[in-house]
């Protein structure tokens, strides 16, 4: 009879084996193991370990292109939405009024015309020390001093004897 040694994952074994043949004892444990290696002839008779272990999918050649693709995809979804939610309802900070004629400022009637919005300041503080409330505001035609109604006959007397 002839002897082989046979390496496997136990201690290496000789045993007396009929020719042609080769008996190799394996573990149990190392048949369920999935990654565990196999016994292999190699050209000189003897059983050499192996693993055959598999780390992950195989891609195709395409395959590199999908996660940028999903990356661009998911920044320009972001962007869209970005500024779909901050085009709603302008700026914090105010707009400068536009002038509009005398007749556009509701309930408001004009009292006086002064040159510049400078006296115009001056006229209004006057007319609030005498408790009238006054707005002085930039129309088409230059500033204006607008009061309301009830109060006009009155403001224009201050007005006048100033």
């Amino acid at each position: 009879p002839q002897l082989s040694t046979i390496h496997t994952l136990g201690p290496p074994c000789t045993t007396p084996t009929p020719p042609g043949r080769l008996r190799v004892k394996v573990p149990p444990l190392a048949i369920e193991a999935r990654n565990a290696p196999q016994a292999v002839h190699s050209r000189h008779g003897l059983a050499v370990p192996v693993h055959r272990t598999h780390h992950g999918r195989v891609y195709s050649s395409a395959s590199f292109l999908v996660g940028p693709t999903i990356a661009f995809v998911v920044v320009g979804l972001l962007a869209l939405v970005l500024r779909w939610a901050f085009s709603h309802g302008g700026s914090v900070v105010a707009k400068r009024p536009k002038p509009g004629a005398q007749d556009e400022y509701g309930l408001l009637v004009p009292v006086a015309s002064p040159p510049t919005f400078v006296e115009g300041e001056i006229l209004r503080r006057t007319l609030e020390d005498h408790g009238i409330k006054v707005t002085v505001t930039e129309t088409l035609d230059g500033p204006r001093l607008m009061v309301f109604p009830e109060d006009a006959d009155r403001a224009r007397v201050l007005i006048a004897q100033r």
